[in-house]
């Protein structure tokens, strides 16, 4: 198996339009795959507003596993078509996610679980504001948890 490599953010993801917001958002799922299979969260909270709720637990999620010796294996997040609105600097972007099929070990010496795929998609909405040339995450999460 190959290491994981950071995803490195393509230049239209920092653009203030809506081809930069759903760019952004890309990245940010793919930042999320990456800390969710490496432990690393560092990109997810440098991309996330301190105030952003959803942001936040799955931040936590990832850091409570990996500090305790756990890990997860595959359940990366699958995107369907995107769509967003964008006014001055800020941008909602909503898209169906679906989820591979996956393995985590909460914490070292516990048992592996393994992780269902969810092939029916699940509308994520990311509110997003732009400063300082590049996007960040203001809010994340489903649209039936609002």
């Amino acid at each position: 198996a190959t290491a994981a490599v950071a995803p490195v953010m393509p230049v239209l993801a920092n653009e203030n339009s809506d081809e930069g917001a759903q760019a952004f958002v890309k990245h940010f799922i793919d930042v999320s795959n990456y800390a969710t299979i490496t432990g690393d969260t560092k990109l997810l909270r440098d991309y996330s507003e301190q105030s952003c709720a959803g942001c936040t637990i799955i931040i936590e999620y990832i850091d409570e596993i990996y500090e305790a010796g756990g890990y997860v294996k595959g359940n990366a997040w699958t995107l369907g078509p995107l769509s967003s609105s964008t006014v001055s600097g800020s941008a909602f972007v909503s898209v169906p996610i679906t989820t591979e099929a996956g393995v985590s070990l909460a914490r070292r010496g516990e048992k592996s679980k393994n992780i269902p795929a969810r092939s029916k998609p699940e509308t994520f909405y990311f509110e997003l504001s732009h400063s300082n040339g590049e996007w960040q995450v203001a809010e994340t999460g489903t649209e039936t948890s609002e």
